[in-house]
């Protein structure tokens, strides 16, 4: 599993190796319990779930930055406070955030990284994800990755 880190700093500054980002700054996972499960029929029940739940207007409120908290709304009445936290890949470049319930949830997570360069150029993104996902750069919303793979 991942090492997180402890890093007395307020954003953290990285190289990237053999071309991928290795440190991340993650918050979540934010559980959110299913608690309709039967409202989700067929062998697709999660992509459903993920559709039903899905909030295009859930923003995260700052720039991220360890160790700083964001509040988010809840299953219930209380928002959810959720923390930044320095993520250091290990050798699958994986940011592993897995973790078991006893009943059906679903679960968001947030991994932020800048990624900069010295004069305008194209690059390739590859994500490799088990669920959907969203991608942002610079701001923009520039794909949503709907599908499941295990």
């Amino acid at each position: 599993m991942n090492d997180i880190l402890e890093i007395p700093t307020a954003s953290v500054e990285c190289q990237l190796v053999d071309g991928y980002v290795r440190d991340w700054l993650v918050a979540g996972p934010l559980a959110v319990p299913v608690h309709d499960l039967e409202r989700f029929p067929g062998a697709d029940f999660k992509a459903q779930i993920a559709a039903a739940i899905y909030d295009a207007t859930l923003e995260i409120p700052n720039l991220p930055a360890e160790r700083e908290s964001f509040d988010l709304p809840g299953a219930g009445a209380d928002p959810v406070k959720l923390t930044w936290r320095v993520v250091h890949c290990d050798d699958d470049r994986f940011v592993d955030v897995s973790a078991f319930y006893h009943t059906c949830h679903h679960l968001r997570t947030w991994a932020y990284c800048q990624v900069a360069v010295p004069a305008r150029q194209e690059t390739t993104f590859v994500l490799t994800t088990n669920g959907p996902a969203d991608v942002w750069v610079n701001g923009e919303h520039v794909h949503r990755h709907l599908h499941f793979h295990h």
